[in-house]
């Protein structure tokens, strides 16, 4: 129970990181217009102008950029691919030239690995560099 509660904590860090990465806004991102609220909870009433405010702690999302970018570069390409780029596991695997068996477990050690980071962050420790083989990421 307790792997399934830090893998969600990584999880949930990693969807605010995700806004904020999308959002290219300084020191955090924009206001989002979600599609999914209005299709799921009131489907039947069009609600145009509705807005879901997602809210992102610029500081936590820039730690977990630090954090993501200090992974091995096959664990930061999964996490790249999985959490920024859209398409299917099956697309997502075949951009990395591996099967979606092999995506799910370097998704599963980056989000070991992440929360390992995330503890050192919060413990004031230094990350290991980043591994610069991935630098359009």
């Amino acid at each position: 129970m307790i792997g399934n509660q830090l893998h969600t904590y990584v999880e949930t860090r990693l969807a605010h990181w995700r806004v904020w990465y999308h959002s290219g806004a300084k020191p955090g991102p924009r206001e989002l217009i979600s599609w999914w609220g209005p299709a799921i909870i009131d489907r039947n009433v069009e609600q145009l102008g509705r807005t879901i405010k997602i809210r992102v702690d610029p500081t936590e999302a820039e730690e977990t950029d630090h954090a993501v970018r200090a992974l091995p570069y096959d664990l930061r390409k999964a996490v790249f691919e999985f959490w920024t780029r859209g398409g299917t596991m099956e697309q997502k695997a075949r951009a990395l030239r591996c099967s979606r068996v092999t995506l799910y477990a370097r998704l599963d050690r980056a989000n070991t690995r992440l929360r390992g980071y995330f503890n050192d962050q919060a413990a004031g420790l230094e990350l290991p560099a980043p591994d610069m083989r991935l630098k359009t990421a």
